[in-house]
């Protein structure tokens, strides 16, 4: 840091300079040189003998593992912050696994140990405060309030685009000239101190100070906010603007958690935000989000300890389900929201029964026998290019249009979701073809799944549904026929053929005043509201049901968008000929169809009619699959 090594400002600095040395500012470091850089700290560690040779080499692998977290992967690449982690690595052997601990930890390095190792330099800051008889909590409380204040007047553009609030000099001045009966010449002489001599305040342009990087502004800020006796009542409060607050809000619970040991504040602003009466305006829904944001912040296992957080824990957890279930707040914060229902533990779905939707029927919906429209008319081709774009071409595979009869069968209302799919492997042991199809967001649906582990799946939860239908008592005729079918055989789980899969999409019916078949499953108009595909931005999966627009005629959600998801049916020209090449599962080379489209295709690939095809080896990271109880013989008919 070249602003160290400037001509001394009196008689008593030290001259840093070295005489005809050129001065460079550091790039931002990329992954190669992050990782690097790691390997070089410990390597001349344990050269100069300062840690262990094995115990450098065990530091080096955790920081390396730990730079991954959300929460350290965007500081890594600034050479100041990375050389902070590398010092609380080394100093604690590994970083904290909280995050409040471990920017604590980095705000003393960069107030207070930046430069212990040049004598005298560390000891001027501390001696100014003695001077004016204050301690180190002194003035850290002022850089926390300074941190608080400078926050609340970030704009609306720089809050967007997680610019650093600027403090002018003068306040700052003023600032620390409150702890020594406002002498600015004081306080003037800790600025340049703490300029000179620490990284936790950086002057960015002349007069103007900002902190190293927007998430210390934040921790600083939420230390001010969980510090003050009104913390509840104030978060509650500022919670109202969670673009600006919300980061901040969960910085005060964290260090409430982690620093002081005390739950009682952060559960009871979950009280606060998440009340037991109905939410019914999108402040309430988003208060309900971050309510489950602050229990994660807490930890299940503390909140699972109070007789409050016992209280509050499935509150929230129903509440969450309520917000997907009536399309609350946008698709992006609905996602999120989701995201957070996941590692609460999502009440959607059965821990007794496989991760299976907790539903009569397992999550399996009826679709009753009949016809339906499959593919798309020939004369309707230039009005799908004017309106979304493309060649004639592109369309061919899905014409000609053609009735087509099924015999009744029941469809997942979701695709498989990643917390079923590990359930398969863990009670299998099956291996499937890519991993990263276990690490995924349980309520997620699975992907980077080949055709060869869906099917695996199918074939080993029908084992596990004709074990228990015997058991199971029907509270209806439907679900009679379904559990029946199950135990003597005349149903089995597999994979939907195309033409089911398209039935339960488009429904059997013509949109009322068109006269034709509906393009997606909801209707012929599509929206971000409707589905996770490329117009949403979320630009990943998300849980299973956040679109509930996008209903199909049958109850079914995540048709279109998220993920393709495969079928059993050998990809072939239309008409859809009831023959028994197509739906064979002997064949294992041949292409197989997929349907739906994923969370990165545009709105023409989303449609009911649309078609892939991929080889059965393959499993691409937009990849998934939804499961059918069917009839193993059971094949289309021509006709309606």
């Amino acid at each position: 840091r070249i602003l160290s090594y400037q001509p001394p400002k009196s008689k008593d600095d030290p001259d840093l300079r070295l005489a005809s040395f050129p001065e460079f500012e550091l790039a931002p470091f990329d992954d190669e040189k992050i990782g690097a850089f790691i390997e070089a700290w410990y390597k001349e560690l344990a050269h100069l003998k300062i840690v262990p040779s094995d115990l450098a080499a065990d530091s080096n692998r955790s920081l390396k593992k730990a730079i991954h977290r959300p929460e350290l992967a965007e500081l890594a690449p600034n050479p100041l912050l990375l050389t902070v982690m590398a010092v609380v690595n080394t100093h604690k052997g590994r970083l904290p696994d909280t995050r409040a601990v471990l920017y604590k930890e980095a705000v003393e390095i960069l107030l207070w140990r930046w430069e212990q190792g040049s004598k005298g330099q560390e000891a001027r800051l501390r001696q100014l405060l003695l001077d004016a008889k204050c301690q180190e909590i002194d003035l850290e409380q002022v850089i926390w309030k300074l941190a608080y204040e400078a926050h609340a007047q970030t704009s609306e553009t720089d809050n967007k685009n997680r610019t650093l609030a600027g403090i002018g000099e003068l306040t700052l001045q003023k600032s620390l000239a409150s702890l020594n009966k406002g002498d600015l010449n004081w306080a003037a002489r800790v600025i340049e101190s703490m300029k000179l001599r620490a990284g936790l305040l950086l002057e960015r342009d002349p007069g103007v100070f900002s902190f190293p990087h927007r998430s210390f502004q934040e921790f600083l800020a939420g230390t001010y906010l969980e510090a003050q006796d009104d913390f509840v009542s104030r978060a509650r409060e500022l919670a109202d603007n969670q673009l600006l607050w919300r980061e901040t809000i969960l910085w005060a619970v964290s260090r409430r958690v982690y620093v002081r040991g005390s739950t009682d504040g952060p559960l009871a602003l979950v009280a606060e935000l998440c009340p037991s009466r109905p939410c019914c305006s999108p402040e309430e829904w988003s208060r309900v989000w971050l309510a489950g944001d602050i229990l994660l912040e807490t930890g299940l296992n503390r909140v699972e300890r109070s007789e409050l957080g016992n209280e509050l824990l499935p509150r929230v957890r129903t509440r969450l389900v309520s917000l997907l279930e009536q399309s609350a707040l946008t698709p992006r914060e609905r996602a999120a929201a989701g995201d957070t229902l996941a590692r609460l533990g999502d009440p959607r779905f059965d821990d007794e029964a496989w991760q299976l939707p907790k539903e009569g029927l397992l999550g399996f919906v009826h679709i009753p026998a009949g016809g339906f429209l499959m593919g798309t008319k020939e004369d309707d081709i230039q009005g799908l290019i004017k309106k979304f774009g493309g060649g004639k071409d592109y369309y061919k595979a899905e014409v000609p249009q053609h009735p087509l009869a099924l015999p009744d069968y029941y469809l997942a209302r979701y695709p498989v979701t990643v917390a079923q799919f590990k359930a398969f492997v863990i009670e299998s042991g099956y291996e499937p073809g890519n991993e990263a199809s276990l690490q995924g967001v349980d309520n997620h649906p699975v992907r980077y799944v080949t055709w060869f582990d869906a099917v695996a799946y199918c074939d080993w939860l029908d084992q596990k549904l004709k074990a228990i239908a015997p058991g199971k008592k029907a509270a209806g005729e439907t679900e009679k026929a379904f559990w029946q079918g199950l135990e003597d055989g005349r149903l089995r789980v597999t994979l939907p053929s195309e033409a089911e899969w398209e039935k339960a999409a488009r429904g059997t019916s013509l949109l009322e005043g068109e006269g034709r078949v509906r393009a997606f499953p909801w209707g012929n108009e599509i929206t971000p509201n409707h589905a996770n595909y490329n117009e949403t931005g979320i630009g990943s999966t998300c849980a299973v049901g956040c679109f509930p627009r996008g209903t199909s005629p049958y109850g079914l959600l995540d048709l279109s968008g998220n993920v393709w998801e495969w079928t059993r049916s050998i990809y072939k020209e239309y008409p859809y000929q009831p023959d028994k090449g197509r739906e064979t599962m002997d064949d294992k080379k041949s292409v197989r169809g997929l349907r739906g489209g994923a969370f990165d295709d545009d709105d023409r690939r989303v449609r009911c009619a649309f078609r892939v095809r991929n080889y059965p080896l393959s499993g691409w990271d937009y990849d998934g699959f939804r499961v059918v109880v069917a009839s193993p013989i059971s094949l289309p008919r021509s006709g309606s």
